[in-house]
This record gives structure tokens, C-alpha cells and sequence, in this order.
């Protein structure tokens, strides 16, 4: 079979810039939580063991040079393409991570059922949105403007405070 973990369910799933494709997977088959990447030939398996990999993967971003950020229930990791860096001196992260992506300064954005948080250097900012709708999905521009869906509208955040609510 060309599935590696029947039962699963996947959380997120995202095409990196080399074709490899990433899932963030509950591991029902094995009770256990997972991220799976396929390349061309073959499945490469990653468990949350012992916390050095992200446990159940809810979102994945690629940066411009090929760095893939994870986060899930352990927090939140960057892989290099050999190595998984920790990134959770960075703080908690509360339930329901839903979205994330990275903008051209490196800042990774993370969507939560809360608020939006920013994480740079060696450290976070959380920003909530107009109305404190939960935010659902997080996609940055061109401009690196954040875009995020809530469960009411979408708004445009420019990182600094200013917001555009759209609804």
C-alpha cells in the first residue's frame, strides 16, 4: 500500500519547494503521534517520542531558504533538511494551532484559537484580532502583509498593530 499509517488522521498537509510532501498525522495504527514526508520513492516517518520531533503537526510553512517550521502539540520546530531545531524556549503554545506561515524576515506567524503570534530571535508577540475572532487559516503577501481567515471575516494585519477587517 502506498499509505505508511492506516487510520490516520491528517491535521495539515503541505507541498515544500523540492516536491517532498509533509502531513502532520494522529497515529492511530501505532497510538501514537506522527509527522510523515514523501519524497518521490519513499515515506521517512517521524514519532513523538521523546519531544525532539513535532508531536501531531497541525501547520507547516516553508521559508525562502527551504527551512520547514512546524508546530503541533510540542511546540514549534524548524528542519533544516537534516536536523529538527526546537524552538519551544520560545514559550508555551495554547491549543488549537490552526495556521501558520513565515514572511521574508524570518518571523514565523502562528494562528491560534486566540490570537496571532509572532515568533523571531528569541522570542513571541501575540496579537489578537478585531472582535478576538478565533483565527483559522494564516497566509502572509508579498508585501508581508498577514492575512488571516477568523471565524467572521478576514483581516490584514501589517505586523505592527494596524489592522483591515474585511466582512
Amino acid at each position: 500500500a502506498d499509505n505508511p499509517i492506516p487510520g490516520s488522521k491528517i491535521h495539515d498537509v503541505m507541498v515544500d519547494n523540492t516536491g517532498k510532501i509533509w502531513a502532520g498525522v494522529d497515529d492511530y495504527f501505532y497510538n501514537n503521534e506522527s509527522l510523515i514526508i514523501k519524497n518521490d520513492t519513499s515515506w521517512t516517518i517521524y514519532r513523538d517520542n521523546n519531544g525532539d520531533v513535532p508531536g501531531r503537526a497541525h501547520a507547516f510553512c516553508q521559508d525562502n531558504e527551504g527551512n520547514v517550521y512546524a508546530v503541533g502539540l510540542t511546540g514549534l520546530y524548524k528542519f533544516d533538511g537534516a536536523e529538527w531545531q526546537d524552538y519551544n524556549g520560545w514559550g508555551g503554545y495554547p491549543a488549537g494551532r490552526v495556521g501558520m506561515d513565515v514572511d521574508d524576515f524570518g518571523n514565523v506567524w502562528i494562528g491560534t484559537s486566540t490570537f496571532l503570534i509572532k515568533c523571531y530571535g528569541n522570542g513571541t508577540t501575540s496579537f489578537y484580532p478585531p472582535g478576538n475572532h478565533h483565527v483559522q487559516c494564516v497566509s502572509i503577501d508579498d508585501n508581508n502583509n498577514i492575512w488571516i481567515g477568523t471565524n467572521h471575516s478576514i483581516h490584514r494585519f501589517d505586523g505592527y498593530g494596524n489592522w483591515i477587517t474585511y466582512d
